[in-house]
Order: structure tokens, then C-alpha cells, then sequence
């Protein structure tokens, strides 16, 4: 099947390119819901919602990105949870009209208004990159309560530099922040994308990083430091790639080792997002940490 036209078929996505046909279970794809504006705390979010089962928040990287590039992990993930994938404020359709983009702390201000009035709240967090540090710094300023987190990649140097991948620069076309985000996870990745992956790429309403001044700019300070202490409040799994260019496991390790009770994993052979490949190790991984957290807590 082809991701991106079984999706059209479905009249949930505008058009887009359609890449060549691969082999990937039809079923989940064609249940897609639309995804839709939720206003929470004062603020709104667009937001897809998939699967059932205990909640799982799971925060997008950036900057310029959107929800879109979580569906290859989030599609396995919500046959056992229900999955909730929002756009960032600022990124993706989560932007207010002309206002300008925001930036690192008001990014975690307004998500964590949103999260906070979330009807039903949230009993799992994660996040990716930027998302890994909303969620971390949620779990740290005592914002919002989850029985456990997981942080995919998320941002952080060790001291002495480490972690810093050059952004392109430019004007702010789609097509291009495009190219030059898929040419980056290329170049990290040694060209072996899954398609499914590509799909969802052409999916997302992309900008390109240096639209985000400012928090691109206190993004990087966050790959140049050791990150902050933080009691969570319950268990975390920091996970990310060997391969990871912007946060290499000594950065992987700063953050786990800065966080109480946190663990570490890393696989082999994955860059800044390892699902992009197309392995489900990622989502086995988080689905092993979160069903043993569930266990534990029955006990």
C-alpha cells in the first residue's frame, strides 16, 4: 500500500506527493481520525488522537516540525495506549494566526497550561528532542503529574560542547525546510529511512528551524550545558541512538544521570530519531517500560 494515498483515499489529508508503494499494514492506517483543535488552560492545540488504553502524551521535536513525524511510533504504540500526539504550540496547525513564533520558555509555559487542564489528564509523558525537554521540565517545575516519562532523544550537552549539528539557514519554504530536514536525517542515518517514515514527512507542515529565533537560539544553549536536576516524581527512561549527531549518548547519559531514578538506553545504529528507520525496537522499548511501570504500580 502507499501510506500517504491510502490516507487521501480516506479524505483525512489534503493532497501531498505519493511515494512508491512499500510493505506496511494497511489496517491502522485507514483507521487514522482526523486530527482536531482542543482548547485546555487557555490555550489550543491541534491534536490526534489514536488508539485506547491508558494515556500517553508523546510531545514532537523541532523546531519546525509536527505530529506528523511521530505516527510511524505512535501507530504500534496505540495498540496498547491511547495515544495523544498535539502539535506544539507554534509548530504544525498550532499556530495563532499572526503571532510570532514562540519561543524555548514560552513554548513550555503554554504547553504546560494546556497539559495542565487536560480533561482526564495524562498518565504517561513523552517526548522527543524539544518535546523530551517540555516534558523534563514539566516533570522538574512540578507542572503536571505522570505515573512515568519517557524522553526520546532529548536535548542536552555535557559541558564541553558536545551535541551540536548546524542547522540550514534561509528563507522559510516548506519544500525546502523539508529537503533539508530529510538530507540531515540522511547524513545521520547512512540513507536508510523507512518509507513509511518518508510518508509521514510529507505529511507535516514543516518550517524551517531558523524561523525560530529565539528558540532555536536557547534550543542550542541547551546542547552546549549539563541539564538542571530533576525529581520526577516517578519513573523515567531516557532513550536515543549511539548514531545521534545533535544528542550523543554522553548527552544521553548527562540527562539520565540528572534525573532521579531515570534509566538509560541506548540502541545501536540509530540516529536522533531512531524510529526513522523503521524498526519497532523504539516502540517495544517504550511499551516494556510503561507496561512494567503499570505492573508495578498494581503491585
Amino acid at each position: 500500500m502507499r501510506f500517504g494515498a491510502d490516507l487521501l483515499a480516506c479524505g483525512v489529508f489534503p493532497a501531498f506527493e505519493v511515494h512508491p508503494p512499500m510493505n506496511v499494514s494497511v489496517e491502522p492506517l485507514l483507521a487514522l481520525p482526523p486530527a482536531v483543535d482542543l482548547s485546555s488552560g487557555g490555550e489550543t492545540c491541534r491534536v490526534r488522537r489514536l488508539g485506547s488504553g491508558p494515556r500517553l502524551l508523546l510531545l514532537h521535536g523541532g523546531p519546525g516540525l509536527d505530529h506528523h513525524v511521530m505516527l510511524p511510533l505512535a501507530l504500534p504504540l496505540s495498540r496498547h495506549f491511547e495515544v495523544w500526539l498535539p502539535d506544539l504550540p507554534g509548530h504544525g496547525a498550532s499556530v495563532g494566526g499572526d503571532a510570532p513564533l514562540p519561543g524555548l520558555r514560552e513554548t513550555y509555559e503554554r504547553m504546560a497550561r494546556w497539559v495542565r487542564h487536560l480533561e482526564g489528564g495524562v498518565e504517561f509523558l513523552g517526548g522527543h528532542s524539544l518535546g523530551a525537554w517540555v516534558v523534563r521540565e514539566l516533570l522538574r517545575r512540578g507542572g503536571v503529574r505522570a505515573r512515568a516519562a519517557v524522553l526520546l532523544s532529548p536535548p542536552a550537552g555535557t559541558g564541553g560542547g558536545q551535541g551540536y549539528l548546524p542547522l540550514p539557514t534561509g528563507p522559510g519554504e516548506p519544500s525546502e525546510a523539508r529537503r533539508d530536514f530529510l538530507e540531515q536525517l540522511r547524513q545521520e542515518t547512512g540513507d536508510s529511512l523507512s518509507d513509511e517514515f518518508l510518508e509521514a514527512v510529507e505529511l507535516a507542515h514543516l518550517r524551517r528551524p531558523t524561523a525560530y529565533g529565539a528558540l532555536l537560539e536557547e534550543l542550542f544553549k541547551q546542547l552546549r550545558k549539563p541539564p538542571p536536576h530533576c525529581r520526577p516524581g516517578g519513573p523515567v527512561l531516557v532513550l536515543g541512538g549511539t548514531l545521534d549527531a545533535i544528542t550523543p549518548p554522553a548527552g544521553l547519559a548527562a540527562v539520565a544521570s540528572a534525573t532521579d531514578g531515570a534509566r538509560l538506553r541506548l540502541l545501536r545504529d540509530c540516529g536522533h530519531l531512531p524510529w526513522a528507520q523503521g524498526d519497532t525496537e523504539v516502540a517495544r522499548e517504550i511499551r516494556r517500560f510503561l507496561d512494567e511501570v503499570s505492573r508495578g504500580d498494581e503491585g
